[in-house]
């Protein structure tokens, strides 16, 4: 059973998922939108293909489209948050990662903004800050909070030095929680994250203002999750640091989705070969190649006989099959320095670099017949 990554996108995923086009250097039109996209914004698929000056106010759009300016200046995943008010009429908060694709001459041509409510963190966050005040050095009230708490919530000392930590524990990453006590928050995380993490908690304390990161931690059964830890720091009257407050949550599904958001983009869901838009990266590839060394490529392309017929008396299940077992057999008779695609419907192309005799391609077209 294969898995329909575009269906998973458009009804599996409650963050509102959009992919911007890049075109013209610096404008940005509406290429995808998930299902959870359209209910939160109130856009439909008419706005697919316009621009985002042309679909929201000017003071909103002008906003949106300096984000992902911001995005193609600098290179990189830009992330931030917004309010809102909701269909109920309260105040509302989102996040939303703007992630840029990047094709082989290092150009960005789309952006894949994934939005997601933060509100009950929000809520969450700002409980926790009435809380505190509260709080006396025995952290009582503060376990009454966490006991049926759903992510992670830890406290940190000056040094980084782990002083509480919830139940939820247990639940999600298999350890007691006294494993953690009195271990620095670097225990057990992933050896390449941990100077990111380190100089996290240094930020936080010293800027005195929440901070957000990303990390990987191992759990008790060895397996590796990523998680996204948010740190607030508590100053006492004095203003000397009581202590961090640190909300983690397992955001390995959200990893999972945006991986699986570069490879819809890239290849084709059926035959698991790459798509025109990456086809198109490689043809830029070989055309550079000719320009600079002289080294000649062909082309060849291909559809396959009579396949309307087996559609009409078959069935498309079997015209899919027909079409897998098509691209099944192309990839394996190329080399690894060639490229395989498919167009769409029962339409491939295949690009061979460094091919300069037409006998070579002639002989490939044949040995795929």
């Amino acid at each position: 059973m294969r898995l329909d990554f575009e269906r998973i996108l458009m009804d599996g995923i409650q963050d509102m998922i959009f992919v911007i086009e890049v075109e013209k250097g610096d404008e940005f039109h509406y290429g995808f939108m998930n299902k959870a996209a359209m209910k939160g914004t109130g856009l439909t698929q008419r706005a697919l293909g316009r621009c985002i000056m042309d679909v929201y106010p000017e003071e909103m759009a002008a906003f949106l489209i300096g984000q992902y300016k911001k995005v193609l200046s600098e290179k990189r995943s830009v992330k931030y948050q917004d309010s809102y008010t909701d269909a109920r009429g309260e105040k509302a908060y989102s996040e939303t990662t703007l992630n840029p694709l990047f094709n082989e001459s290092g150009e960005c041509n789309e952006i894949i903004a994934i939005v997601k409510d933060v509100t009950a963190e929000k809520q969450a966050q700002q409980e926790a800050r009435e809380k505190e005040e509260q709080l006396d050095e025995s952290h009582a009230n503060l376990r009454i909070i966490t006991e049926n708490a759903h992510d992670l919530i830890t406290l940190l000392d000056e040094k980084g030095s782990i002083i509480y930590t919830s139940p939820s524990y247990k639940k999600i990453l298999g350890f007691e929680r006294e494993e953690f006590i009195t271990k620095s928050f670097l225990y057990k995380v992933y050896p390449d994250d941990v100077s990111i993490l380190k100089d996290w908690i240094e930020q936080a304390i010293k800027c005195g203002e929440s901070a957000r990161v990303e990390f990987r931690q191992y759990n008790q059964a060895g397996d590796l999750k990523w998680f996204e830890s948010v740190g607030t720091p508590v100053f006492d009257q004095e203003q000397s640091l009581k202590h961090l407050v640190v909300l983690t949550r397992d955001i390995t599904l959200k990893k999972e989705y945006e991986e699986k958001l570069t490879y819809f983009a890239n290849y084709d869901p059926l035959t698991r070969l790459p798509n025109r838009r990456l086809l198109n990266e490689r043809f830029e590839d070989v055309i550079h190649d000719l320009q600079k060394n002289q080294e000649a490529f062909a082309v060849i392309m291909m559809d396959i006989d009579s396949f309307k017929a087996i559609n009409d008396k078959m069935g498309h299940d079997a015209g899919d099959q027909v079409i897998k077992e098509f691209g099944k057999r192309l990839s394996k008779s190329i080399r690894a320095t060639d490229t395989a695609a498919r167009l769409g419907g029962d339409e491939f192309i295949l690009l061979l670099p460094q091919t300069g005799l037409r006998e070579e391609a002639a002989e490939v077209a044949e040995a795929i017949r």
